[in-house]
């Protein structure tokens, strides 16, 4: 009797403690799981993921008086001002702000105005252009706390980001994750220019946090 009266006792115990730890403990935040792939110290991404260009950021960013929906715009913002283009870069705030049934709609919307900037030199705008996108990054950042929380991820932490994007060899590497994937950097076709400046802006940043 004794040995069975000590075995309820403890196993009241334990369960006494089990619901004590539940209500203390609060479950955990689910974090969504993106497609970025690591391999040999790089991180690939394409879109409908934070790092993108092309990712709809909530809350909106809030950049020379106006509000954007995705870094994609203020870059072509941007590079409408550069060219003193001021009616293109109207246009461009418009669509941004439209209602769309898909997101990806209004960002081609922004690109295909963005191809429309009057007076547009590309010689011109190849320097700029970089210092363009790294201002959309940064106040991207600011606003979209999803953003920077991928950004900074332990997970990536000295790795370099690349846009896997077979259609983009100035911004992306110009091949898609499975294929940077099996070649390596060697089979880059593309300058990668877009995930420069996140890795860039997520060593600033991290550098900023260490101060």
């Amino acid at each position: 009797p004794y040995r069975n009266d000590m075995c309820i006792i403890r196993r009241g115990v334990i369960i006494t403690s089990v619901r004590t730890m539940e209500t203390k403990m609060q479950p955990k935040e689910e974090k969504p799981n993106y497609d970025i792939r690591c391999s040999d110290g790089y991180a690939y991404f394409y879109m409908d993921v934070p790092l993108s260009n092309w990712w709809d950021s909530v809350p909106a960013i809030q950049y020379d008086g106006h509000t954007f929906n995705a870094s994609e715009s203020i870059f072509m913002y941007l590079k409408a001002k550069y060219f003193k283009d001021e009616e293109t870069a109207a246009k461009i705030v418009e669509a941004d702000n439209k209602t769309y049934d898909q997101p990806k709609k209004r960002w081609a919307a922004v690109k295909r105005l963005g191809k429309k900037v009057k007076n547009f030199d590309d010689k011109k705008w190849a320097g700029p252009n970089r210092k363009a996108m790294a201002t959309a990054l940064k106040q991207k950042a600011l606003y979209d706390e999803e953003f920077k929380r991928v950004l900074l991820d332990p997970q990536y932490a000295g790795m370099t980001f690349c846009e896997a994007s077979k259609y983009d060899q100035i911004w992306g590497i110009g091949i898609d994750a499975n294929t940077a994937i099996r070649v390596g950097k060697a089979g880059w076709k593309g300058h990668n220019f877009l995930g420069r400046a996140l890795t860039e802006l997520r060593d600033e940043l991290k550098g900023q946090a260490l101060s």
